[in-house]
């Protein structure tokens, strides 16, 4: 996962978020933790959670999830 930043005051060409960091056990668990209504609690539901997730990366490597424009020229941009 890649985010690009730009605005008058910073700017990252963009910065790296290693897929491992995000789809694993332990940051799952945290944040099934923090949000209990969201997140499943059974580790069943969750490793089914990951699987899902490292199958839509190898799809859609490289698709932009969300990108933002503003009118002060400030730009936000998050790929897969």
């Amino acid at each position: 996962m890649r985010i690009k930043i730009k605005t008058d005051d910073v700017s990252l060409p963009f910065l790296p978020i290693p897929n491992h960091l995000i789809g694993n056990r332990l940051t799952l668990r945290i944040l099934a933790k923090i949000f209990p209504d969201i997140l499943p609690a059974s580790k069943e539901d969750q490793r089914e959670i990951l699987r899902m997730y490292r199958k839509l990366r190898r799809s859609f490597g490289g698709m932009t999830l969300v990108e933002i424009h503003t009118a002060q020229g400030e730009t936000v941009k998050i790929t897969f």
